[in-house]
């Protein structure tokens, strides 16, 4: 039986960590909806990613001799869990917008170009991750590579249309429903740690890879690699920063009613307080008085 190394404890503590994630995303998502914009349906898929990947780790560490398959499982479960934590955030930036943005045919479009970017990113990343434990020769190797550079490229460019995005909507607040102001506070609040978790992801997807059984060349990106890189920056840089985003995001949809927010909105009241959601002492100033107009109108561009 092999000997579990740092990166082996640390998928020990993921796999306790998401567990209850798991079930609390769940509840999120019976709650708020599966649609892929509410976002809560990838803190599901993200949970599940983080589980599996553990797994498969751990039991490629303590197998004598690992199977290139469970080494390759792994190593893409890793790389691919930046794809939904940005879906997340493409779902909340479409929350937010709901009720306010919704006849802007523009923010519309980019935002769903920005899911598919997301999913092309994810597709290459795999691709690569595949491609790279079935190199038999230097060719297939630089081939592989490229597929996950470009995957990383995208995801920066990605990350910085989600900065744009987030930045408009704080320029436009005065028309985002009370509650969802709030999340778009949790996204600003991530954001630092999601840069950092892309940073991760484009250094670790340009350091060196090696063909099985080659040992692979050392050069100054060496130490981002996912698999083979230092544990303290794989820890840092993507493990904690990834669980911040989680947590922040978690909050958010534990404690912030935006779904009776909406439905309130759309029919010119607010729901009535209930132990669940809204507590007694509810603002009432945000109640509806006579001959009250509501004050956020939707945005036309």
């Amino acid at each position: 039986m092999g000997k579990l190394d740092a990166r082996g404890g640390i998928s020990i503590v993921l796999m306790i960590i998401y567990i209850p994630i798991l079930l609390v995303s769940a509840v999120l998502v019976k709650r708020h909806g599966f649609k892929r914009q509410a976002g809560w349906i990838f803190l599901l898929i993200l949970s599940l990613v983080r589980i599996v990947g553990s797994i498969a780790h751990l039991v490629a560490e303590l197998s004598n001799n690992p199977s290139s398959g469970l080494i390759e499982t792994f190593s893409i479960l890793d790389n691919i869990g930046l794809s939904p934590l940005m879906g997340c955030t493409l779902g909340f930036l479409n929350t937010v917008g709901a009720g306010a943005f919704e006849d802007n045919k523009r923010l519309s479009t980019a935002l769903r170009l920005m899911g598919i970017l997301a999913t092309v990113a994810m597709i290459l990343t795999v691709v690569g991750g595949i491609d790279v434990g079935e190199a038999n020769d230097q060719s297939d190797l630089n081939s592989a590579t490229k597929y996950r550079h470009i995957g990383g490229v995208l995801y920066v460019i990605l990350y910085l249309l989600v900065a744009l995005a987030h930045g408009f909507f704080w320029s436009q607040k005065e028309y985002i429903m009370l509650h969802r102001r709030t999340l778009l506070v949790g996204i600003s609040a991530v954001l630092p740690f999601l840069f950092i978790r892309v940073l991760y992801s484009i250094l670790s997807d340009f350091a060196p890879a090696a063909i099985e059984g080659v040992t692979p060349h050392h050069n100054g990106l060496s130490k981002f690699s996912s698999t083979t890189g230092s544990w303290g920056i794989y820890l840092l840089m993507s493990v904690i920063c990834e669980l911040l985003v989680v947590f922040v995001y978690l909050y958010i949809g534990i404690s912030v009613p935006v779904t009776k927010e909406y439905d309130a909105h759309a029919m010119g009241a607010v729901p009535q307080a209930d132990n669940q959601t809204y507590q007694p002492n509810y603002n009432p100033g945000y109640a509806p008085q006579a001959g009250y107009e509501p004050n956020y109108k939707p945005y036309n561009n």
